[in-house]
């Protein structure tokens, strides 16, 4: 998803009005909460009403259904992700050499846990917009899930030097590298920055407690799986098996025998 305003991104927009609506839509982008998902939604939907001859008006939306689905934010995924596969091919449509429909189309394939095509599509938005933050985040993602943290590490610290004012999402990412690398202290500085400036975001305070677990900080694990749980009752041993998109099964093994450790159920009450 979007995260600055490269060249021309904003050509086509017809007035200050709207001009005015893709800021706000570029807000959530940044940092998405529930109670600016339906907000977003509505922005999106009227880019494309009030902008016909704007190039990128189906890809604010794929953007907004794929984030409400990264985050948790989206009530029924399978009608989501539909809604923004629907949106991103109607932007192909438009033009086939469109960089920020390769980059939802990348981010959908991580959905779909396709990573070798999300990295194909990631890969294929640099090559049309090599300025392009959150491709190089992308694929930072699929390198941390396929069990390549150094390189993961270079294409995020990559985006970051292109966004140097990265969303909290790319602390957390950094952060996940170095706990696949079992780096704990810089893992827990990352997760801790992230918190700082999105405190309900639950994915920091699981690997927090997975980096407290792994570095003997037994205390520190249990009180970050009692606030894991206040935001997210429902999440369990058997959830992370369910969603985990990572690829090392003994490392996946060995993140959820921390978990357990510091308190996570086997299943949701």
């Amino acid at each position: 998803t979007q995260d600055q305003y490269p060249p021309g991104l904003l050509d086509g927009i017809g007035d200050i009005n709207s001009v005015i609506i893709f800021s706000k839509l570029n807000e959530f982008l940044q940092n998405p909460t529930r109670v600016q998902y339906a907000r977003a939604l509505k922005n999106a939907k009227e880019i494309i009403t009030k902008n016909p001859e704007y190039p990128y008006r189906y890809d604010c939306l794929a953007s907004v259904y794929l984030v409400g689905v990264a985050f948790g934010l989206c009530e029924h995924i399978t009608i989501c992700l539909s809604k923004a596969a629907d949106a991103i091919k109607r932007s192909f449509s438009i033009d086939a050499n469109n960089w920020f429909a390769h980059d939802n189309l990348g981010m959908l394939f991580i959905m779909r846990k396709q990573l070798d095509k999300a990295i194909l599509s990631f890969k294929k938005a640099i090559e049309l917009n090599p300025n392009s933050a959150s491709s190089y985040f992308g694929i930072g993602r699929v390198l941390n899930y396929s069990d390549k943290p150094e390189e993961a590490l270079e294409y995020i610290n990559k985006a970051i030097r292109l966004n140097p004012v990265p969303p909290y999402y790319y602390l957390y990412n950094l952060g996940y590298s170095y706990s696949l690398l079992d780096q704990h202290e810089k893992a827990i500085k990352m997760f801790k920055k992230c918190l700082k400036l999105q405190p309900n975001f639950w994915f920091a305070y699981a690997s927090l407690a997975v980096s407290y677990s792994l570095s003997g900080q037994e205390n520190n694990a249990k009180t970050a799986v009692r606030e894991l749980l206040i935001l997210f009752p429902d999440y369990s041993i058997e959830f992370v098996k369910k969603n985990s998109l990572y690829k090392n099964q003994d490392k996946l093994n060995r993140r959820m025998e921390a978990l357990r450790k510091a308190g996570v159920p086997e299943k949701a009450k």
